[in-house]
């Protein structure tokens, strides 16, 4: 496969912007949840790790792939606990980034995004359960 220039800037985008020193995902995780125990005294770390290593996709998730799991677990306790409200907003905000990351690849001429399908998938199935919970509330 030969490399052009707009192959290489593109490689080096993603190196640059998808990396944090290429670290694994659970270095991932447990880096992710020391940051943001160090930022709010409201978060317990222990919690923080239980909770994204206990769902299987953390375990290959880059920095907003955990914040969709983080987000979706609260959703999940909102609906159970029928506060659909909750639920809603916290859907709402995972169909936001979908969004956000797509529209973030179109300002960028000539890049193209690779996690379309995944945004496209994310975006459908939280256009489900919003539909789901609408029909609860």
């Amino acid at each position: 496969m030969k490399l052009n220039f707009s192959s290489l800037s593109l490689l080096f985008f993603f190196c640059f912007f998808f990396s944090d020193h290429l670290i694994t995902a659970h270095d991932l995780v447990h880096q992710t949840c020391k940051k943001c125990a160090q930022n709010d005294p409201n978060l317990n770390y222990n919690f923080c790790v239980t909770s994204l290593e206990a769902v299987p996709s953390s375990h290959c998730a880059n920095l907003r792939q955990l914040d969709a799991i983080s987000t979706l677990q609260q959703a999940i306790k909102d609906y159970k606990s029928k506060q659909y409200e909750d639920a809603n907003f916290e859907i709402s905000s995972v169909m936001d980034a979908s969004t956000t990351c797509e529209d973030g690849f179109k300002e960028q001429e000539g890049v193209v995004s690779p996690l379309t399908k995944r945004n496209n998938n994310s975006f459908q199935l939280s256009v489900i359960a919003l539909s789901v919970i609408n029909m609860l509330d």
